[in-house]
Formats: structure tokens, sequence, C-alpha cells
């Protein structure tokens, strides 16, 4: 599982996409990827911070109060910039953020090791 939650929408096409082709070595069909992508105008200048909470949820404390352009990536940017994966589910959350799980592209590891 790849957690990249918000960070995607601080960085630019071209370190997007170089950062997908990282990535894309250790790509499967076994490899999640779980990220957030802002759908308004505008968002928070900084990206938040994530931890786990107490109680098994996900706690998330805003990077800044500040607020910055969004890119707005949309679905067909994805599909450019992450060609390794697909989506598998997307739901519009109440915050205006576009919650993906995305599913890895390549051919799935064996089960020997």
């Amino acid at each position: 599982a790849i957690l990249v939650w918000d960070i995607p929408n601080y960085l630019g096409k071209p370190l997007f996409r170089a950062l997908m082709e990282h990535l894309a070595p250790w790509v499967t069909g076994d490899t999640w990827l779980h990220g957030y992508i802002w759908s308004r105008r505008e968002m928070p200048a900084q990206p938040g911070r994530y931890r786990l909470a107490s109680d098994g949820r996900l706690a998330v404390t805003a990077g800044s109060l500040d607020k910055c352009s969004c890119p707005a990536y949309t679905q067909s940017d994805l599909r450019t910039l992450m060609p390794q994966f697909s989506v598998a589910r997307s739901t519009l959350l109440q915050n205006g953020v576009q919650e993906y799980l995305f599913r890895g592209q390549g051919r799935s590891r064996s089960a020997s090791w």
C-alpha cells in the first residue's frame, strides 16, 4: 500500500509524474495507492498532518490556515500522470476533497515469497 494522501496536490505535473515513475518498478496488480485530491479552487497552503488516533481513526491536523490555488487534478489528469494505476474507487467528501483508491496495473507478485 502507498499512502500519498494530499501530497499530489502540492506537486506540479512534472514532479507528480516523476514520483509515479520512481514508484513504477514496485507497482504490481497487488499494489494499492490511497490519496486525497482537492477539487475546489483553493486549498490549504501546506499539506495537513495525518496520524492514527488511539481509537483507530485517521486524525488530520491542518497544515496551514492560509490558502493557495488548487491544481484540482481530474481523473483524466490522473490517468495521464499515473498510468501505473487505475481508479478502483472515488468518493467526493464534504470538504471538497476527492478520495481515491487506486489499484496497480503491473503483474501480480508470486505468492511464493
